[in-house]
């Protein structure tokens, strides 16, 4: 594996402004990502997951968002410096995105066959021809039976779980460096999600692209990630290698997220994490998670804390580990 980061962002700032105020959606947040690596980001709704995702790829809505600081530098070049037309050509190409429902991803109108093929021609020097050939190879890459007579279906004519395919197929189509999967498997049972998931990590190994893959379920994150980002409140409140952030979590929010997750086999009563994430208009003083931690300190409130390397790659932010 490369020692030169693939993506490497910093103190990424991304705002929304509103009626109301203004939202910190992402609040200053770094980490770096290299060649062929499996990135977890794990959090609860609304702590700035996806919004990290799209500023990436520079698809924030604007308005009413904006990315008001930082630098996203993929491949040594700063995204954030590239032009539109620049970064339609490095969407779907070099980096791609799986979204979380492919329901609303998919075009209803158009078969897969338009859409996989529509990807392959704005990217790929190639004849419509030799676009349906990959397009089949494709399919039949994610498992998908008889993957010629699927070409001709619509989004609808398809189980959630052949839609989440699809998705796969198109975003793997380019053979991407980087591939971001949100979500991936959120809108499946648990059986089709297993599936989804091994045919997933399968590609990754196979392709050996990088991965973000973003979660709220840290069974997911466990068996997929090499390294597991936090993320609360639009903050990074903790990172470390896989092995390391479950054997020794130091926040006290990864904690309650751990103790908070369903274990097979496991009888004992599920630890609900009490309260609700803040409301990132009027956020808290201090630490965001002061108002649901039951470690909280009058110092926990006086400031935010600063991340603090407690041993190599893994950092924290927490005012007890100062």
């Amino acid at each position: 594996m490369s020692t030169s980061p693939l993506l490497e962002i910093s103190n990424l700032k991304t705002y929304f402004y509103t009626d109301r105020g203004t939202v910190k959606a992402v609040d200053d947040i770094s980490f770096s990502l290299s060649p062929g690596e499996v990135l977890g980001v794990i959090g609860e709704s609304g702590s700035g997951k996806s919004v990290t995702a799209l500023s990436i790829l520079r698809l924030v809505p604007d308005p009413p968002g904006r990315i008001v600081e930082g630098k996203i530098t993929f491949q040594g070049e700063n995204l954030l410096h590239k032009s539109s037309q620049e970064m339609t050509s490095i969407r779907g190409n070099k980096i791609a995105l799986i979204f979380q429902d492919p329901m609303t991803s998919l075009d209803p109108v158009f078969t897969v066959e338009d859409q996989l093929i529509e990807t392959l021609l704005v990217h790929q020097n190639i004849t419509r021809e030799k676009a349906r050939k990959r397009a089949v190879e494709m399919l039949s890459k994610v498992k998908i039976p008889n993957p010629q007579e699927r070409l001709l279906n619509y989004p609808f004519q398809l189980s959630g779980g052949l839609r989440q395919r699809v998705m796969m197929a198109i975003a793997l189509s380019c053979q991407p460096n980087l591939l971001i999967a949100d979500e991936p498997t959120t809108a499946l049972d648990v059986t089709i999600q297993a599936q989804i998931l091994s045919l997933l990590a399968d590609l990754q190994r196979e392709l050996g692209m990088a991965t973000i893959f973003i979660s709220h379920d840290f069974n997911v994150v466990s068996k997929f990630a090499d390294r597991v980002v936090v993320m609360y409140a639009g903050k990074i409140v903790e990172c470390a290698e896989k092995e390391d952030l479950f054997n020794h979590p130091e926040h006290p929010y990864t904690r309650n997220l751990m103790r908070s997750r369903p274990l097979l086999g496991h009888r004992g009563k599920l630890i609900p994490i009490e309260g609700s994430p803040p409301d990132l208009l009027t956020p808290p003083p201090g630490c965001p998670f002061a108002p649901r931690c039951k470690e909280v300190v009058d110092d926990c409130w006086k400031g935010l804390p600063a991340k603090k390397e407690i041993a190599r790659d893994h950092a924290v932010r927490c005012i007890k580990r100062d």
